[in-house]
């Protein structure tokens, strides 16, 4: 993947609906999967969303955080 263009979406859209605490769930779930944020495979970037995703507590944000994030990652995915 090219550099941190998924991460710095997926961070600024995580604070958008987190708040503070956005860049440490971030990094908590890219710790988990063992990902380098240099070199990730496209092809764990859904994955990536989804653990994302179960980390938000109220539903109504987590609906919220994939309608943001994934028109903005589908050309990722889908190349």
């Amino acid at each position: 993947m090219k550099g941190n263009f998924p991460f710095k979406q997926l961070s600024h859209d995580m604070t958008y609906l987190l708040g503070p605490v956005a860049s440490i769930v971030l990094e908590d779930v890219i710790e988990l999967m063992h990902i380098n944020k240099e070199n990730m495979s496209k092809s764990m970037l859904p994955a990536l969303i989804d653990l994302i995703t179960n980390q938000i507590d109220d539903p109504v944000k987590q609906v919220e955080f994939q309608k943001r994030i994934y028109p903005k990652v589908k050309p990722l995915i889908f190349q």
